[in-house]
């Protein structure tokens, strides 16, 4: 499987920390990892773990971005030339970036919440949580459910905190939502 996880910056936080597990399990089951990011103080280490970095992800937070939106061309190129069969998103903006990308290529998507949010506005009349929610952790999934509603809400999966279970409950929700595609 070919999966691109998408983050707009790749500096030392949470997002960073469970990517930085996350990716060395997915490659060591035998799937191609890509990453697409904005450049950050842990770029050298996940291009010595991810198969491709593409640091042309922009850095922003708001899904209004001029910036996010000048950034869809490359995210289409990648997925195109990379030959992507999943896209992982892990903030608002890219996940916002997904939903687009997989409007137009018709690449599935997923996301994880790594904190949990208040609802805001643009977010409850644009979701863009793809065909699964990772909750990273459980405290997760009780605020996305208190903020949205369980009906408002495609899977969440709470994440474990080894990295190799990660990856196996991660792989076991891609592979449903492959299947899924696969089937319409």
């Amino acid at each position: 499987m070919n999966i691109l996880h998408l983050t707009t910056h790749l500096d030392s936080d949470s997002v960073s920390n469970y990517l930085l597990s996350l990716l060395p399990a997915e490659k060591r089951m035998g799937h191609h990892v890509a990453l697409w990011g904005h450049r950050g103080d842990c770029l050298k280490k996940f291009q010595e773990i991810a198969d491709e970095v593409f640091e042309t992800a922009p850095r922003t937070k708001s899904e209004l971005s001029p910036r996010l939106w000048l950034a869809l061309p490359g995210l289409l190129s990648v997925l195109k030339e990379q030959s992507i069969d999943l896209m992982h998103a892990h903030t608002r903006a890219t996940r916002v970036l997904a939903a687009a990308g997989s409007k137009i290529t018709g690449i599935p998507y997923v996301s994880t919440v790594h904190s949990i949010c208040k609802a805001q506005f643009l977010e409850k009349l644009f979701p863009c949580w793809g065909r699964a929610i990772f909750a990273v952790p459980e405290a997760v999934r009780g605020g996305l459910i208190d903020a949205f509603g369980i009906s408002a809400l495609p899977i969440i999966e709470v994440i474990p905190a080894s990295p190799e279970h990660q990856a196996e409950g991660t792989l076991k929700i891609y592979e449903e939502v492959l299947k899924v595609r696969h089937e319409a």
